[in-house]
Order: C-alpha cells, then sequence, then structure tokens
C-alpha cells in the first residue's frame, strides 16, 4: 500500500506540473477514440469525423509543444531566483514553441488529406508530402529532444545517472500501466464472455485508447522527469552487469569475425552494418547507464569498454564503401554514412569526457537535432541533393551516347533513373525535368520488364488432420523450393524432395494442370475455397507413385493478363 500511495502521490504532482500537456493529450486520446474503428457510411457524419480527426491530430501534436513549455518552466523556476513566467519573452517563447508544433502538424495534415494530387505538377505530389514529413519529423525530433533535456538540468544529475535513473524509472512506469492496460482488457473480455458481447462497439479498441491519455503519458512524464529517488540494487545489477556483459559477449563475436576476416583474407558480408549499428546504439544506452549507477570498483572497466568499438567503425566503412562504389548513393547509404559520422563524433566527445571527467555527453541532443536538419534541409549535403550528385552521372553518360547507348549504361541509367525518381526529392525531380525529355524518361522507365507489372502472390493450403494410406505402403513428407529471378519455365518435370534433404530428388512431377488452374482462377478473383479444392486432388509422379498436396505458393509477375513465375513452392506427402 506504501508503495501504491507514493505512486498516486507522484501521479498528482506530474499531472499537476504538466496539466496543459496533459489535457491536450487525453482531448486527443478521447477523439480519438470516437473516431476509432470504422468510418462512418453518409458525407454529414464522414465530414464531421475527419474535422475530429484533424482536431485530435492537431491536440495530439501542439501537447508535445506544451510538454516543452512545461518542462522549460519547472527549470527555470527551480534554478533561476529571477525568472518571471509573465514576462514577455517567456511568454513569446511559448507562443512560438507552441505555434511552431501547431502549424507543422497543420500543415501536413493539410497536405495530407486535404488537398488532391491533381493540384500539383505531374512528378511533385509525393515530393511535396515528403518535405512536409520532414518538417513535422524535424519539429518532432527538436522538441522530445529540448524536453528531455531540460528533464535532464533540471534533474542535476550528470548526463549518464539522469540517463539511468529515467531509465529505471520510465520501466517502473510503464510497468504501471501495463497491470492498468492487462486489467482492464481482461474485465472487458469477461464481460464480453458472460454479459453482453461489444465487438460492434470496437469497446476494447476505445478504452486502450483512452488508457494512453489517461495513464500512458503521465506514466511516461514520471518516468523521465521524476529522477530524485536511487536506483535499486537489483536495478544497478542489471544496468551495471547484466547489459554490459551482454555487450562485450557481443563484442567478442565481432573481433573473432575481424579474425576470421584476416585469416580467410575474405570482405565482411553486407549483413555486418545493421548488426553493428544495432551493437552500437545498443551498448551506447548499455554502457551509459552503467557509468552512471555501477560500484567504484568497475567503474574504470565500463568507462574503456566503449573504446573498444571503434574498430567496428572500420568495418562500417568497408561494408559502406563497397556498396557506393559500386551501385551509388541511395537514401540508405546516405544514412548508413550519418550513422558513422555520429558515431566518430560520439567517440571525440567520450574522449574528452574520459580525459577531463566533465560532462559533456548531454550535448549528443544537440548534435542530432543539428543533424536532422543538416540531413533534411541542408542545401547541397543534403539526403536529397548527395543522392542525386551520387547518381546524377549515370544518367549524363546515357544522355552522351545519345543512340549509340550500351545496355549496361542504359541498364545503370534505368537504376539511378528509379533511385532519382523516389530518393531524390526536389533536387532529384528538378534534374529529371531539366535533363530528360519526355522519350528520354519513357525509355528509362520501360528498361525494366517488370517495372509496371503487378505482383502476384498465388497461397494455397490443404489444411489435413489425417491421410488415408489404405494400399500404400510407404508415407514420406516431401517439399520443393524452387527461386529463379529469370523465371521457372520447366514446370512440366518438378523435382521434388525429401523434407530437409535436398540432395537428390525422389521424383518429378508435372504441375502445368494445377498451375494453369491456380492462374486463371487468381485472374478471376475465384474464391480461396475454389482454390483449396485443385490442390486436394491426388497427382500421379512420373513415376507413378501419388501426391498429395498440402501447400502450394506461387509467386510472379503479371503482365497483360500472363504472370511470370519466379518463385514456386509446394509441400505434401509422398505415398507409394
Amino acid at each position: 500500500m506504501k508503495f501504491l500511495g507514493k505512486i498516486k502521490s507522484i501521479f498528482k504532482e506530474v499531472v499537476n506540473e504538466h496539466r496543459y500537456s496533459f489535457g491536450a493529450f487525453m482531448l486527443s486520446m478521447i477523439l480519438w477514440a470516437i473516431t476509432a474503428g470504422d468510418n462512418p457510411t453518409g458525407d454529414v457524419l464522414y465530414s464531421i469525423f475527419d474535422f475530429l480527426k484533424t482536431i485530435e491530430w492537431l491536440l495530439f501534436s501542439v501537447s508535445f509543444g506544451l510538454l516543452l513549455c512545461e518542462s522549460i518552466h519547472l527549470y527555470k523556476k527551480d534554478t533561476d531566483s529571477s525568472y518571471d513566467p509573465k514576462s514577455k519573452k517567456v511568454l513569446g517563447l511559448r507562443i512560438v514553441i507552441i505555434a511552431t508544433t501547431f502549424l507543422s502538424a497543420l500543415q501536413f495534415r493539410i497536405l495530407d488529406e486535404y488537398i488532391p494530387e491533381s493540384f500539383f505538377k505531374v512528378g511533385y505530389e509525393d515530393v511535396i508530402l515528403d518535405l512536409s514529413r520532414n518538417i513535422l519529423f524535424f519539429v518532432g525530433i527538436a522538441v522530445i529532444g529540448l524536453t528531455i533535456y531540460f528533464f535532464y538540468k533540471r534533474s542535476g544529475e550528470c548526463s549518464e545517472t539522469y540517463v539511468a535513473k529515467a531509465f529505471c524509472g520510465f520501466m517502473k512506469a510503464e510497468l504501471v500501466y501495463g497491470i492498468i492496460a492487462l486489467g482492464v482488457l481482461l474485465i472487458i473480455w469477461a464481460f464480453d464472455t458472460l454479459i453482453f458481447d461489444t465487438f460492434f462497439m470496437d469497446l476494447t479498441l476505445r478504452v486502450e485508447i483512452l488508457l494512453l491519455g489517461l495513464v500512458e503519458f503521465p506514466c511516461a512524464v514520471v518516468g523521465l522527469s521524476k529522477t530524485e529517488g536511487e536506483i535499486s540494487k537489483f536495478g544497478r545489477i542489471v544496468l551495471s552487469y547484466i547489459f554490459t556483459g551482454i555487450i562485450a559477449a557481443a563484442f567478442v563475436i565481432i573481433y573473432v569475425y575481424i579474425i576470421k576476416i584476416f585469416v580467410t583474407w575474405t570482405f565482411p558480408s553486407n549483413e555486418v552494418f545493421p548488426i553493428l549499428t544495432a551493437l552500437f546504439v545498443c551498448g551506447l544506452f548499455a554502457w551509459t547507464m552503467a557509468f552512471g549507477c555501477c560500484d567504484e570498483g568497475i567503474k574504470r572497466a565500463i568507462s574503456i569498454l566503449p573504446f573498444l568499438f571503434i574498430p567496428f567503425i572500420i568495418l562500417q566503412i568497408m561494408c559502406l564503401h563497397m556498396r557506393v562504389r559500386d551501385y551509388g548513393l541511395t537514401s540508405s547509404r546516405y544514412f548508413g554514412i550519418v550513422v558513422i559520422v555520429f558515431e566518430i563524433i560520439y567517440f571525440v566527445i567520450y574522449t574528452l569526457r574520459f580525459i577531463r571527467k566533465k560532462d559533456y555527453i548531454y550535448t549528443l541532443i544537440f548534435i542530432v537535432i543539428a543533424g536532422a536538419f543538416i540531413v533534411l534541409f541542408m542545401p547541397g549535403i543534403n539526403v536529397y541533393s548527395a543522392v542525386t550528385m551520387s547518381q546524377k552521372g549515370k544518367i549524363i553518360a546515357y544522355l552522351e551516347q545519345g543512340s549509340n547507348t550500351s545496355d549496361a549504361i542504359k541498364k545503370d541509367a534505368h537504376e539511378a533513373y528509379k533511385v532519382l525518381d523516389r530518393e531524390g526529392g526536389f533536387s532529384g525531380r528538378l534534374f529529371i525535368d531539366n535533363k530528360l525529355s519526355k522519350d528520354q524518361m519513357s525509355d528509362l522507365t520501360n528498361n525494366d520488364n517488370h517495372d509496371d507489372a503487378e505482383r502476384t502472390y498465388i497461397n494455397v493450403y490443404n489444411d489435413m488432420n489425417s491421410i488415408d494410406v489404405t494400399g500404400y505402403k510407404r508415407l514420406s513428407i516431401v517439399e520443393t523450393d524452387l527461386s529463379d529471378w529469370a523465371g521457372i519455365t520447366d514446370i512440366d518435370n518438378i523435382p521434388i524432395y525429401l523434407r530437409d534433404d535436398e540432395s537428390e530428388p525422389v521424383d518429378y512431377v508435372d504441375f502445368c494442370d494445377i498451375i494453369d488452374t491456380l492462374k486463371e482462377y487468381e485472374k478471376k478473383n475465384v474464391a480461396q475455397t475454389e482454390k483449396e479444392k485443385v490442390i486436394q486432388k491426388k497427382i500421379t509422379t512420373k513415376n507413378g507413385k501419388t501426391l498429395v498436396l498440402t501447400k502450394v505458393n506461387i509467386f510472379g509477375f503479371t503482365e497483360n493478363g500472363e504472370m511470370d513465375i519466379r518463385s514456386f513452392e509446394i509441400r505434401g506427402y509422398l505415398l507409394e
């Protein structure tokens, strides 16, 4: 009861300190609960619901602006004796913050929902929407980052200790929310089962949405802002020993892999980069929290742990360099470069922290905000400009060759055109419009035979509880999984293998009739039950055995009514 009383007291204090953000967030959740589920029929009701969704979105966005204003107010009130919350400077700052969050949310909502694509010049619809989304995304990063910064400053702790306490507090608060959400879910389930079924009302969804505003939002704020208490012994063990132990074990695996690279003299695989990136992110939080709460006896060892990651940056550079060299820059590879740059900046800051024993880690918040601005908006070096600069050379080479263009150059130009069209933003779209004629655009667009083809998936299952083996001596589980990007053509002589043994086929089967029937059914949008009947028929193999199918998966491209099969998978039983 003492624990519950403490939680109740903290909850009331947080709601009182953040009453405006809590109120705005709660109102947005109420509107979401009202408009959740299927859209109503009728133009009037639909328009009302659409308007409520807009208000809901604006309140949701503004609630974070209000939270930032409140975090600044609480910090200044505690640390600045001359602080006047009613001064023109303070009121002006609040207006700017709230107006920024409101306008960023409003412009995205208008462009996403209310302005038709025909309003924009052809080819610029997605570009403008991406720009609008980027503005909203950047404002969100800045507002949330600054809110956490002022929570940290108000705590009076060093960065590492604040992160550790905030993490533990956040987990405790989220546990409370999880228990309440689960309890409410069980109550509604019991009510639905025993008294009255509320499924048609979407009651469960609506109540859980309300809990996001009533419990989840205050719990999250509690975890991030209330860091006065000490971390429990269990929490210190988890953060200091378990988390860092897991990271250290992962480091050992990567170092063994580095040794393997030198022994076999092979380049690192493409999978290394995302693994190392995930390891850095997890490690960053792990060793930061551990340093903030560990005993003095292991603090030296934990402070050295981050330096062991530095050689891994070389691996990341090698992986990224090979892809950029061979295929040029894309947005994903650009963000890979951003990750490497951030890691280098972090280790410079961490080295200063290690040598000077001063708290510099909090500056990462401002680096992330500045980095987001550079990546999204900085002329010449933002993601869109960088991708355009990297890919446009292939298109220029295609234009210089004219009618004598080789297939290889045309293929490279085609791939570059696709990248610029999808990921080039305004700079890529302007380059395409200024450099390419409509005929050249059409030529590059149609270079891939399957650009305009429809991906087709045919998945049919024959669920069997039993199988009649009367007259047969043996039953074997068989399967086939074929993939060929050039197209699978020998469907009249498909090999089948024993399950988990593809060393040698046990028989061959003509699947022409089944595949043709399934393709025809797919074209005519025939019901799934009719497709299941197709594979329920017993099939005679080339060697006179009987095949009973339980699964058929087909993937390919459909163009002009014809399907080009790229993968074919079956499973079933072979009777003999």
